[in-house]
C-alpha cells in the first residue's frame, strides 16, 4: 500500500513580557487519515526564554508538555529523524498546541510546529 505524505506547518507567537501559557487549536487536513510526527523550529526566540510545548486532542495527550529541548532537534540530526513520533487519527480533527514559557518572555517567541501526515493509496 503506498502512502502519501503532507507536512502541515502551524505557526505559534507569544508577545514578550508574556508569562503564562497559549493555546492554539489547529484543523488537520481532512483529506489525509492520520498525523503519524511533529517537529517544532525556533523562529524567533532570545537565547535567556525558555518554553514548555504540548500536544492535546479531544481524545487526551498526545505528548506532554516539556521543555523546548525534547522538541527542538540539534541541526547535527538528518532531517529525516527530527519528527517526534505521534499516532491519531487526521481526517480534520483538532490539536490543540499549548505553549508555556518558563518566565516572562523578553522577546517575542515564534515557533513553526510541523505536523507530518499521511494517507493511505488503497488499490495501488
Amino acid at each position: 500500500m503506498n502512502k502519501e505524505v503532507k507536512y502541515q506547518s502551524e505557526r505559534v507567537t507569544l508577545l514578550a513580557g508574556v508569562a503564562s501559557g497559549q493555546e492554539k487549536v489547529i484543523q488537520l487536513d481532512a483529506s489525509f487519515d492520520r498525523v503519524v510526527g511533529y517537529t517544532v523550529h525556533s523562529v524567533s526566540q532570545d537565547a535567556d526564554d525558555k518554553f514548555s510545548l504540548g500536544l492535546t486532542n479531544r481524545i487526551g495527550v498526545l505528548q506532554d508538555r516539556t521543555f523546548q529541548n525534547d522538541h527542538i532537534a540539534d541541526t547535527s540530526v538528518p532531517m529525516d529523524k527530527r519528527f517526534k513520533e505521534i499516532y491519531a487519527k487526521a481526517d480534520g480533527n483538532q490539536i490543540t498546541i499549548q505553549v508555556e514559557p518558563v518566565e516572562a518572555l523578553t522577546a517575542d517567541l515564534i515557533i513553526d510546529v510541523v505536523f507530518k501526515l499521511e494517507k493511505d493509496h488503497k488499490g495501488c
